[in-house]
Formats: C-alpha cells, sequence, structure tokens
C-alpha cells in the first residue's frame, strides 16, 4: 500500500500517484489552505497575499496571540461572505481532488485544514472515507482518525483532545494506526494506544516497533508519499 498525506492542492503529482495501481491510504490535508513559504493559497486568494504575510510574520516570531488577534479580528462576526468564498474556493479544490483519485483503490482521513463533510461527499467511488474506524487492507487491520490540533485559523478539520482521544479508544486494537496528528516521537504515539503495531502520522519519522519496513520516499510538493511494504 502507499501512504500519502499533506498533498496541499498538489492534484497533478497525486493523480500520477494514484496511476499506479496499488491500495493508497492517506492522512489528510488535501487542500492548499495557507501555504507560509510563499503566502499562497485559498486564504490569499481570498483576502489577498499581504494579509497572509502579515499574519505569517506573527508565526514565524512565535507571537501566536498576535497571530490569533489578526485572525479573529479577519473571521469575527460580519464575515460570512468571506467565509462563503472560502467554502465556494475548498470545494473547487475538492473537485480536483475527485478527479486526481478517479479510477483509484484507497481510504482517505481529513487533516486539519480540510472540511469533513465536504471531502466525504467529495471521494471518487473506489475511495473510502474513514474517521474513527476501521479497515482490512493487505491481513492488516488498520485504524484512521482524522484531523488536527485547533489553531487560531479555527477551520472545520480541527478537533480537541478530547474529541481525538474518544475516537482513538473507539478503534479497538489494530495493527497500524493513521492519523494526521502529530506523534510524540519517532516511534509514534504509543501513549494514544499503545496496542498498536506500528503509529504512523503525517510528521513522525515513521519508524516501527521492530524495524524500518517504510521504502520508497517520495515528496509530493509539501506533503509525502511512502510505500509500506
Amino acid at each position: 500500500m502507499l501512504l500519502v498525506s499533506d498533498v496541499h492542492g498538489a492534484f497533478h503529482d497525486l493523480a500520477r500517484v494514484a496511476q499506479r495501481g496499488e491500495p493508497i491510504v492517506m492522512l489528510g490535508d488535501f487542500v492548499n489552505f495557507v501555504d507560509y513559504r510563499t503566502n499562497e493559497g485559498i486564504l490569499a486568494d481570498v483576502l489577498g497575499r499581504e494579509f497572509v504575510g502579515t499574519a505569517a510574520k506573527f508565526r514565524a516570531k512565535g507571537d501566536y496571540a498576535g497571530s490569533r488577534r489578526v485572525w479573529r479580528e479577519r473571521f469575527g462576526a460580519g464575515n460570512e461572505q468571506i467565509r462563503d468564498r472560502i467554502r465556494a474556493a475548498v470545494e473547487s479544490q475538492y473537485e480536483e481532488l475527485s478527479s486526481a483519485l478517479a479510477g483509484a483503490h484507497g481510504y482517505a482521513t481529513f487533516g486539519n485544514v480540510d472540511w469533513p463533510a465536504l471531502l466525504e461527499r467529495s471521494l471518487p467511488a473506489g475511495v473510502t472515507y474513514v474517521d474513527g474506524a476501521t479497515f482490512e487492507l493487505e491481513g492488516m487491520v488498520i485504524g484512521m482518525v482524522g484531523g488536527g490540533a485547533p489553531t487560531p485559523l479555527g477551520v472545520p478539520g480541527e478537533v480537541s483532545e478530547v474529541e481525538l482521544g474518544d475516537k482513538l479508544r473507539a478503534l479497538g486494537p489494530v495493527d497500524v494506526l493513521c492519523s494526521h496528528f502529530r506523534g510524540t516521537s519517532s516511534r509514534g504515539d504509543s501513549r494514544a494506544d499503545p496496542r498498536c503495531c506500528w503509529s504512523i502520522s503525517r510528521s513522525t519519522s515513521l519508524a516501527t516497533t521492530t524495524s524500518e519496513t517504510f521504502i520508497s520516499r517520495k515528496h509530493l510538493d509539501g506533503g509525502w508519499v511512502r510505500r509500506f511494504a
């Protein structure tokens, strides 16, 4: 199987991965909401790159209070028109996602910048939406939990630690745990569910509890794709 995460709008590259004919397990962040490296993305298209650049400066300095203040001022009451434009842009990117995954077989969950309900409706036949549930693939029971930690953006893909914990506990025993959340160590988040043999998240080194079984790493724009052997 192939593991893919943090596509962030690189749908052309995702289509090439999908054409390999292997099952794909996708860990979220499909849309390019904001790219702090270039100040591009949906927020820049809707609010302008100058605004995104201002927020990025606070973020780079570690001034999260300042960053939250900027976001609150822009996304406060009376800004429904802005939210509607953002939603339309997200829907447009999910249409591209659906085309990129046409004919593929796989499973997908959401990341912090995704809109879960829109994502689920956009996935083509052959790709199953999974959150807080398990499935069997290549002889293994795989559990998937979606979402990301809360941020000043307040986007629909953010979930609390309490909600994450509830989803993890509901999984039951699994062979592989997949999540968009960060792991706590290079061996994965063993505290999240000690029953797993492997814990895979978007930012761990993807080391297993026994030996390295991950090969063929390839960058997918800002994200990554790996084969699970």
